[in-house]
């Protein structure tokens, strides 16, 4: 999959990423900015605006809209840009490397930080043919009747970043959060492979430190996983786990914590029982990770 903003980067100078901005600042109020609003704010002459944007145009970065007025917004290449290039301009991302993973709601990249430091770059992608689901489903958009995809992607970034943080201050085992623009996340990379996927010397020592995982989200940080499965746990060569994916987690004392949690333990305990014949009484896994007892 081409990963446009990375090809065209290059291209761009600064007054380009100042109409982007510009654009993006416009979109908070309609779907698409005003091209006198935007020839206002990046203060050019409104021929000269329309040449930079008709560029952007041609890369990809805007979509242009002709109505009662004349009109541009972002495309994700474009947000892309946006993103990528703060990033770059706070020293935490040099360079872009291969994909890792390529998901419905997001894609990971390799990536090379500053320091040299190999980390991962994902990219929220909350895109129509999971919004409604999306926006359904999850806390921070169910109350918004109007909103963009970019929009969706950045609030769901952010909402995962702090999730990630609250659970990395209190040594839950997921990978280390560095920092964060608009719909992308940079983290720690973790040499490790999907749970359905790893090749486990104990199974029973994996399973313990998932729900060991699910009692200090629960008893420390106060979240729930909300999505746990063999798919967002990974496992080190060490045959200790990461767990990842966090943008659907919600707070411990959230109306639907108590059916996310009954649901995180039922997918594990399923997968360990299908797999590897072994597995817990759940209703005993449940009063351990609320702390109700000191073991299962």
């Amino acid at each position: 999959m081409k990963f446009v903003a990375v090809e065209v980067l290059k291209d761009l100078k600064p007054l380009h990423f100042r109409i982007l901005q510009a654009v993006e600042w416009g979109m908070r109020f309609s779907e698409y900015s005003d091209v006198e609003e935007i020839a206002k704010r990046v203060n050019l002459h409104l021929e000269k605006l329309l040449h930079n944007l008709d560029f952007l145009h041609k890369k990809q970065l805007v979509e242009r809209w002709s109505g009662d007025y004349i009109g541009y917004r972002l495309t994700f290449h474009g947000y892309d840009c946006l993103a990528l290039n703060a990033l770059y301009e706070r020293r935490v991302i040099e360079s872009i490397g291969l994909p890792r993973g390529l998901g419905k709601e997001s894609n990971v990249y390799y990536a090379l930080s500053f320091d040299g430091e190999e980390v991962l770059l994902k990219i929220h992608r909350i895109m129509y043919t999971s919004f409604s689901q999306v926006r359904k489903k999850r806390e921070y958009t169910s109350d918004k009747h109007h909103i963009s995809e970019l929009y969706a992607s950045r609030i769901s970034a952010e909402t995962e970043f702090k999730h990630m943080k609250k659970l990395y201050d209190v040594d839950a085992p997921i990978p280390r959060p560095i920092d964060q623009n608009r719909h992308m996340i940079v983290m720690e990379q973790i040499p490790g492979v999907e749970l359905f996927k790893a090749k486990i010397k104990d199974p029973s020592v994996i399973l313990e430190q998932i729900v060991d995982f699910m009692a200090i989200a629960w008893q420390k940080a106060h979240l729930v996983h909300g999505d746990l499965s063999e798919h967002n746990v990974l496992v080190l060569p060490n045959q200790t786990i990461k767990v990842i994916d966090f943008p659907q987690a919600v707070p411990s004392n959230h109306k639907t914590a108590e059916e996310l949690l009954r649901r995180d333990v039922k997918n594990i305990n399923d997968y360990f029982q299908r797999k590897f014949r072994i597995g817990y009484d759940e209703e005993e896994v449940i009063s351990y990770i609320k702390g109700e007892t000191n073991k299962i």
